[in-house]
C-alpha cells in the first residue's frame, strides 16, 4: 500500500524529493522558485511503499480543484505499477476535489513524441481525459488533463491567476 505523507523543508527527506524533482524534471519545465518547497505554495508529499521513499508529488489546490504540478518515482523504480498507485492514492487523498494535470503536446517533430504519447496514455489509464486547453509555457505547449469531472479552460485561468497571487516571491 501506498502511504503520501505531507513533507516540509525541514524534514529529513525532503532533500529525496528535491533531488528527484531536480533529476526527472529538465530546466525548461522547472519554475525559478521550487514546487516543492513552502514558499511556492503548493505542497508536496513524499510517496512511500512498504516504508522505502519511492518518490513525491507537489500539489496547488485551490477550492475545488487541484493540480498534480509534479509527480516522479524514482528512476530504478519506474515501470513496476508504483505511479499508477501512486495516482490512486493521490485520488483517495484529494476526494472529492477534481484533479489537473499537464502534459506536454506530442508532435510529429517531437524528439520524444513518444514518451509523450506514453505519458498520456499513462493517465488515461488511470481515469484521466485530455482536454482540448492547451497553452505555451517556456516554449512548450503542454495540453490539460483532468480527473473527476470538467474544468473549463476559464475555470483553468482563473485558477491560476488565484495560484499566482499566493505564491511568495523567491529570496
Amino acid at each position: 500500500m501506498i502511504r503520501l505523507v505531507k513533507t516540509f523543508e525541514t524534514d529529513f527527506v525532503f532533500p529525496k524529493c528535491q533531488s528527484l524533482y531536480e533529476e526527472a524534471f529538465p530546466k525548461n519545465e522547472r519554475w525559478a522558485a521550487s514546487p516543492i518547497k513552502e514558499d511556492f505554495g503548493s505542497t508536496c508529499y513524499a510517496a512511500y511503499k512498504e516504508g522505502v521513499f519511492i518518490g513525491f508529488i507537489s500539489l496547488l489546490c485551490e477550492r475545488e480543484v487541484c493540480h498534480l504540478v509534479y509527480f516522479a518515482i524514482l528512476p530504478e523504480l519506474r515501470g513496476k505499477g508504483l505511479g499508477g498507485e501512486v495516482l490512486e492514492g493521490l485520488k483517495v487523498l484529494v476526494a472529492p476535489m477534481k484533479i489537473m494535470l499537464d502534459v506536454e503536446v506530442p508532435h510529429k517533430g517531437n524528439k520524444d513524441a513518444d514518451k509523450r504519447r506514453r505519458r498520456i496514455d499513462f493517465y488515461k489509464r488511470h481515469g484521466f481525459t485530455l482536454t482540448r486547453t492547451t497553452y505555451m509555457w517556456q516554449g512548450e505547449e503542454y495540453a490539460m488533463m483532468t480527473y473527476g469531472g470538467n474544468i473549463s479552460k476559464a475555470r483553468w485561468e482563473e485558477f491560476w491567476d488565484m495560484i499566482q497571487g499566493r505564491i511568495k516571491p523567491r529570496k
